[in-house]
């Protein structure tokens, strides 16, 4: 695992600028801020697991949340869309991640910024309740499990058993959210959508797609 960023005079430095750009609507590099999260990160598994800050601020614009949404980020990693979309929207955040690794690093951040409408929780979604939430974000958190290239280390059991499980327990978790929920997916999540979900919104961003679906 990392150092901790406070003992990291760069990375600090790096991650304070860029949330102050962020909350001046100014414009962030990807590489600038995943360096700060992530000072090991390759660049290739960056833009596969990373989600671009366009495509978060984007995000933020099509979800419209207010003081009452909560919003789920499935497969958090180093938790950079709960954090970019706490400093652009008044929601709740939470993230939840696997890796603990990963886990670690978020929690870094969150105890030496202020990032008081974020939490991140070190489990499987599969142990989560996901009715707590009325928004949803998908950037295709099971990837790796038919595609080598796409992983970030070897510490987890892959497989397309493992994938299946995982897409359908997506499906299952979602016919279980009430109506009026939002999921918005980056690159899809691999599996299919209840028939009470509808898309009612696309938009077209860098090499993928955000869908937003709504439950009936």
């Amino acid at each position: 695992m990392t150092s901790s960023i406070k003992n990291s005079p760069e990375r600090f430095k790096f991650l304070e600028r860029s949330i102050e750009k962020i909350r001046k609507h100014r414009k962030v590099l990807d590489s600038e801020f995943d360096y700060s999260l992530f000072p090991n990160d390759n660049p290739i598994i960056s833009s596969k697991h990373w989600s671009p800050i366009p495509v978060i601020q984007k995000s933020i614009q099509m979800l419209k949340p207010d003081e009452s949404s909560t919003i789920l980020d499935v497969g958090s990693g180093c938790g950079k869309f709960c954090l970019v979309g706490s400093l652009l929207s008044p929601a709740k955040f939470t993230g939840v991640e696997l890796r603990e690794s990963l886990y670690r690093i978020s929690i870094d951040i969150l105890e030496n910024f202020s990032f008081p409408r974020v939490r991140f929780l070190n489990i499987n979604m599969i142990d989560l309740d996901w009715s707590e939430f009325n928004m949803i974000y998908l950037f295709n958190p099971f990837y790796e499990n038919i595609y080598e290239f796409f992983r970030i280390d070897e510490n987890l059991d892959f497989g397309p058993n493992q994938y299946a499980k995982y897409t359908a327990t997506v499906s299952a978790k979602l016919r279980l959210v009430t109506s009026g929920t939002k999921v918005l997916t980056y690159h899809g999540f691999g599996g299919d959508f209840p028939n009470d979900f509808y898309c009612i919104d696309s938009f077209k961003i860098g090499k993928g797609e955000l869908d937003l679906w709504i439950k009936e």
